[in-house]
């Protein structure tokens, strides 16, 4: 289905609602992610949790018979963090390696950044 085409028909099923609040929303362009997603972009003034109340609107006319499902796009950072350790070498001992756990409890003990940001962390290394 062409873009444009995506975009009038999640419109047309936005004004078509009987909900006044759907009325309201408008979808402004759509685009596929590098993973074959459909990214939805509506008017600078609307949130992404206000179109997704009326996603089983427009969801069964776009879907083109995949299975679907819509969400709302949360904002991800990766970083990486250089010469962390993720072993200990002890003179006759076996090499052992630190699980994420550890390797996270270390970076909370020696960086002050990186312990600012933790609270942003969804995951350990």
């Amino acid at each position: 289905m062409e873009l444009a085409l995506i975009v009038d028909t999640i419109n047309n099923a936005l004004t078509n609602s009987q909900s006044l609040k759907a009325k309201h929303i408008k979808v402004v362009a759509v685009m596929y992610n590098n993973h074959g997603n459909l990214i939805v972009s509506t008017c600078a003034d609307q949130r992404a949790s206000d179109l997704l109340q009326y996603a089983e609107k427009f969801l069964p006319l776009i879907n083109q018979g995949h299975k679907t499902c819509a969400l709302e796009d949360k904002q991800w950072f990766k970083i990486q963090v250089n010469g962390v350790s993720t072993h200990t070498m002890m003179n006759y001992r076996p090499r052992t390696i630190l699980t994420a756990e550890m390797v996270h409890e270390e970076l909370m003990v020696c960086n002050p950044t990186y312990t600012q940001a933790v609270d942003h962390i969804v995951t350990t290394p």
